[in-house]
């Protein structure tokens, strides 16, 4: 059996300065789901090897919800093996 099956779910909240576009990363082996004020940012799901994916998102100044979400298609099947 894999001994790293395991996910990491959390919520943060950052403060944003100034006002403009910012970039978010994950590096994932396998999946994982970035959201910014709950709108996807990083789609860096599915089945792979370490992989890094990016994203862009226009800000307003001011504190904003984060969100990091593991590929739940990935979850499902671990517990369901």
């Amino acid at each position: 059996k894999r001994k790293e099956n395991f996910g990491l779910r959390f919520t943060a909240v950052i403060t944003i300065a100034k006002a403009g576009e910012y970039t978010f990363s994950t590096t994932s082996d396998d999946g994982s789901h970035l959201y910014v004020d709950d709108k996807l940012v990083v789609d860096n799901g599915g089945i792979h090897p370490p992989q890094d994916k990016s994203g862009k998102i226009t800000l307003s100044a001011g504190e904003h919800a984060l969100k990091g979400v593991p590929d739940t298609w990935h979850l499902y099947r671990v517990v369901s093996s």
